[in-house]
């Protein structure tokens, strides 16, 4: 992974591949790893909800993804789960079907720690779909 990183870090692309490289690392349980990226690189993203091209909003809904993900991962599963909905949400109405999907067996798979607030979001997400 660290190879793969120091390859990416040059590209004119990181973007595309930093995403994935966050959600690895997360799923990898290298969460220090995750939060030096994150102090390193987000503010390749912070011009990305303005951006009208297609493939640039599904790799910011991806880093949105990521960072969920992260969140959750330490913990902070109230915050995590609640910007996963979010995610699912906005996936859903532009059309990432599987994004969509992700974001939804995530957070079945960490039903146990929902609340009343997510159950609401979930419910209202289901009844849109």
């Amino acid at each position: 992974m660290d190879e793969y990183l120091s390859w990416a870090e040059i590209r004119e692309d990181f973007y595309i591949s930093f995403t994935y490289i966050l959600e690895v690392l997360v799923k990898l349980e290298r969460t220090a790893k995750v939060e030096q990226l994150l102090n390193r690189y987000q503010h390749i993203f912070e011009e990305f909800p303005t951006k009208n091209e297609v493939f640039k909003v599904e790799m910011y809904l991806h880093y949105l993804y990521a960072l969920a993900l992260y969140r959750c991962a330490r913990n902070e599963l109230e915050e995590g789960l609640d910007e996963l909905l979010n995610v699912a949400n906005k996936a859903y109405e532009l059309g990432f079907l599987k994004r969509f999907k992700e974001c939804i067996q995530f957070y079945w798979e960490h039903r146990d720690y929902i609340n009343t607030e997510h159950e609401k979001k979930y419910m209202e997400l289901l009844n849109k779909a």
